[in-house]
């Protein structure tokens, strides 16, 4: 398959355990919250971890001024990514190159099987 660019997927944040130690010791004997718990929350800014790149091919889909909100107009930008089988990959999120050109972050609308050996990716860029 002929490829223009790079996806990186957002890898997803393990699942937090609700009955640890570190959860129990977040409430005093009356269930109240102690003061300065977390709650389970991760206290590291940079708990995004993205892959390493894979080679697939981007098309832009939409890319214009139409998008509406109160105080004016916004860029939406859509893309169709084509990928070979063997990558498949679970994740909410992923990031594009084209070229020497970075496209951003968008969100995943739907992923399927499109061949025996390609997997499309529909993706809207984050606001």
């Amino acid at each position: 398959m002929r490829t223009n660019g790079y996806l990186k997927y957002r890898i997803p944040d393990p699942i937090c355990e609700c009955d640890s130690a570190e959860a129990q010791d977040e409430f005093d004997e009356d269930g109240e919250l102690v003061e300065g718990a977390t709650l389970g929350e991760s206290t590291d800014e940079t708990s995004d971890e993205w892959s390493d790149c894979i080679p697939c091919m981007i098309q832009t889909q939409t890319r214009d001024v139409q998008g509406t909100y109160g105080d004016g107009h916004y860029t939406r930008h859509a893309c169709i990514v084509l990928l070979e089988r063997g990558n498949e990959f679970r994740s909410d999120r992923i990031q594009l190159t084209r070229g020497e050109s970075y496209l951003g972050e968008f969100v995943i609308n739907n992923m399927q099987n499109v061949s025996l050996d390609r997997i499309k990716i529909d993706a809207e860029k984050c606001r």
